[in-house]
């Protein structure tokens, strides 16, 4: 993926959506920005995180399960999914 995956900095050519609700909504309305989808190991039983699952694995997107990752970059214990996304207009 090539992207460095820190704290969000508008500088940035990259934006996260953190949560289900936005990250479906990033897929619905802009997939072809999606780059990467990170979630947590706990998300298994969440129907957003399955439904988001199941649209990475139909295109191709890479997805990884890394807690503290998730956790760096919310800085929020509770968040279980984000999306990894170059800025659109």
């Amino acid at each position: 993926m090539g992207i460095k995956l820190q704290t969000y900095r508008k500088k940035f050519d990259h934006s996260y959506s953190f949560g289900p609700h936005a990250t479906i909504e990033l897929m619905t309305h802009h997939p072809e920005n999606i780059k990467k989808v990170i979630i947590h190991s706990k998300s298994d039983k969440n129907t957003g995180v399955q439904k988001i699952k199941s649209f990475c694995e139909q295109k191709g997107i890479s997805i990884e399960t890394n807690d503290g990752l998730l956790r760096n970059l919310s800085g929020k214990e509770n968040v279980y999914v984000a999306g990894i996304f170059s800025k659109f207009p």
